[in-house]
């Protein structure tokens, strides 16, 4: 898991995070972000009222 998927995992799990000065994430650390981020929405829709729309994972549209 890169650094940037931990910190959003340990962001969403703890609630408490260390923000170091960092240099620009890879491609490859920004799509494990994306996991992350995309896995804990599925998680918090469950608990929300239908009718949200999705998120794009970046992409453009």
């Amino acid at each position: 898991m890169s650094y940037f998927s931990t910190f959003l995992s340990s962001l969403f799990e703890d609630g408490h995070v260390l923000v170091p000065e960092i240099e620009p994430f890879s491609e490859e650390e920004l799509s494990a972000g994306r996991e992350v981020l995309c896995d804990f929405e599925a998680q918090y829709r469950l608990a929300l009222p239908g009718g949200m729309p999705s998120v794009n994972n970046g992409q453009k549209t």
